[in-house]
């Protein structure tokens, strides 16, 4: 009643006092622990968000495809800490098991901008190529970005031909921060 409800706090506390959860209680608990991150992320408490994620990932094997959806997640909350190496591994998670979708392209843009925190040049500059290439495409705005984002890793691994391809792509588009790249 408390998850129909939204009331996902009472819902997870009702959970936990009971003694030995069925599968179907674990598989509810699972759900209430992934909207409580959802509720912790879209309320800007981060560290929150990765616990009730975490938690809710323990439990998996009940709902593979929540769980799927729980990397990604993950991987938002994890880059929003400065976790940058967890938030890679979440969003390679969720991208290897994840079908073609517009989910699945953000994550390889989110994944791109986890490794170029973490000075990956190289793999970074081919992910955001991959985000670029991905069907459906990102949304505009993010695939000006890209491409200035690619530019800059490029521009960093030495490939200096290849970044300015990317920022002149980027200027064409008409990106709002292309300003540096002319």
């Amino acid at each position: 009643a408390y998850y129909n409800d939204h009331n996902y706090t009472k819902a997870l506390e009702n959970i936990e006092k009971i003694r030995k959860p069925s599968q179907t209680i674990l598989a509810a608990k699972q759900k209430v622990l992934y909207q409580l991150g959802i509720e912790a992320m879209s309320n800007s408490r981060t560290q929150e968000a990765v616990k009730m994620f975490s938690r809710s990932l323990e439990l998996a094997s009940y709902d593979r495809a929540l769980a799927l959806q729980t990397q990604l997640w993950l991987g938002d909350a994890l880059y929003a800490t400065g976790s940058f190496a967890k938030a890679q591994s979440a969003y390679s998670t969720f991208i290897n098991g994840e079908k073609v979708s517009s989910n699945k392209t953000l994550a390889m843009y989110n994944l791109a901008y986890a490794e170029y925190q973490q000075d990956k040049y190289a793999n970074a500059a081919s992910t955001f190529r991959k985000a670029l290439d991905a069907k459906p495409a990102l949304p505009n705005a993010l695939e000006a970005d890209a491409y200035i984002r690619m530019g800059d890793c490029l521009y960093y691994s030495g490939n200096y031909k290849s970044a300015q391809t990317a920022y002149s792509k980027a200027i064409e588009m008409g990106a709002a921060d292309a300003d540096y790249a002319t």
